[in-house]
């Protein structure tokens, strides 16, 4: 996996929000925080150093996460110069989708405003225009149309029967892609499927991580995710009071497109491929909507280095003679 660092400016301004705060403090608040998540009530941060300590040891991995989504997005440096970001946070997404193109103009929503303040002091002096409005996503309140329109830790989070007009909502406002990403549980997997079967209802096209708009054929105990690199900085790893240099962050998400682009012929890796010293064992989810597993050996040699330099998550052709799982 590449390893993904934040931008430097990004970083550099982090580091100056953090200088005064003890990371004990940081750490302390971090727990108290990850506590509240565990317990039966919805969480809700309070306080400065909460929001930092989620800036230091929750934004690197989100960043992370979001970049490797919005890379999927099909045609995006082509369609794609206005974003539309529900549920914002510190502006994670528009950090990561910037790391990728330049964008004309950006809106971000966000309810929590001391989250809010602490995007606005991220973005100054940054080059993409922006407006950050301090709004609850699920109030009927107009948004301006964008190119891509996105949700980034938030679809799990909504609870209600409104949360499917809110879906709907958000996919009306989208002029080219519409992205929900979510932590890689099974929980937010289902909610996940939820969201896409009624986009699926109201004509919207899956493009990613499915090759296909069938039923998901991955059944119980197992459940579709993905798997993100994460560097610690040395100030993550004392906030979260932890020695190794990197983290895991399991995501799953969803890319729906308001144009049918061109069909799927490539499967997605459901699995890290297995990598052996003469063949390539690569668990798949095909665009017939079901699983194989495939094996690239060096009789097919172009194929066989291809599969080797692929990862969990990316899309693969089929060998010469695929397999069923």
């Amino acid at each position: 996996m590449t390893p993904m660092t934040l931008p430097l400016s990004l970083q550099e301004k982090m580091d100056a929000l953090m200088v005064g705060h003890k990371a004990a403090h940081l750490r302390q608040a971090r727990e108290d925080l990850t506590q509240a998540y565990h317990g039966d009530k919805t969480p809700h941060m309070e306080g400065l150093e909460v929001r930092l300590s989620y800036l230091a040891t929750r934004m690197p991995a989100t960043f992370a996460v979001a970049r490797d989504v919005l890379a999927q997005v099909p045609r995006l440096e082509e369609k794609v110069g206005t974003l539309l970001d529900l549920g914002a946070g510190p502006g994670t997404v528009l950090w990561a989708l910037e790391s990728l193109i330049p964008l004309e103009s950006a809106i971000l929503v966000e309810q929590d405003a001391g989250l809010v303040r602490l995007c606005e002091a991220l973005r100054e002096g940054e080059a993409t225009p922006h407006t950050v409005l301090s709004q609850d996503v699920l109030k009927d309140t107009p948004w301006q149309d964008a190119d891509l329109v996105t949700m980034s830790y938030v679809w799990g989070e909504l609870e209600g029967k409104n949360r499917l007009d809110f879906l709907e909502k958000a996919f009306a406002h989208a002029r080219h892609a519409l992205v929900l990403i979510e932590p890689g549980t099974p929980r937010h997997t289902a909610g996940l499927l939820e969201a896409r079967e009624h986009l699926i209802k109201i004509g919207a096209h899956i493009t990613a991580p499915c090759p296909h708009a069938l039923a998901c054929p991955v059944k119980t105990p197992d459940w579709c995710h993905f798997s993100a690199f994460v560097p610690r900085s040395a100030l993550h790893r004392q906030v979260k009071n932890v020695s190794q240099s990197y983290e895991l962050e399991k995501y799953n998400y969803l890319i729906v497109t308001r144009e049918a682009l061109e069909a799927h012929k490539d499967a997605r890796l459901v699995r890290a491929p297995l990598k052996r010293s003469g063949h390539v064992v690569c668990d798949v989810c095909t665009n017939a909507g079901t699983l194989a597993r495939w094996t690239y050996t060096k009789k097919d040699k172009d194929a066989y280095h291809a599969a080797r330099k692929k990862e969990w998550g990316e899309t693969i052709t089929p060998p010469a003679i695929a397999n069923p799982l």
